[in-house]
């Protein structure tokens, strides 16, 4: 049941050495700019406009802690309450 899960939440991409690759990033890279633009009114990439950023390509279980750690320190900080 776990496999079938995941399988619908993470889209299946073609290898790394396929040329189509390049073409999907720059279309999600075009299409994630676009929605940047006409809902924020910025340009993206625009790190200011993000609290964080996390690399997902390092796991998820390191992602999982990067993001326990952030709002952990982010509200003793305050920062959450943005």
């Amino acid at each position: 049941m776990q496999d079938l899960r995941e399988s619908r939440a993470r889209p299946s991409h073609p290898p790394a050495s396929s040329p189509v690759l390049g073409t999907l990033v720059d279309t999600v890279d075009r299409e994630r700019a676009a929605f940047i633009k006409e809902y924020f009114h910025v340009e993206w990439p625009n790190r200011s406009i993000y609290h964080a950023m996390f690399n997902t390509d390092t796991g998820d279980e390191a992602v999982i802690q990067a993001i326990l750690n952030f709002l952990q320190q982010s509200q003793s900080t305050g920062l959450a309450a943005d």
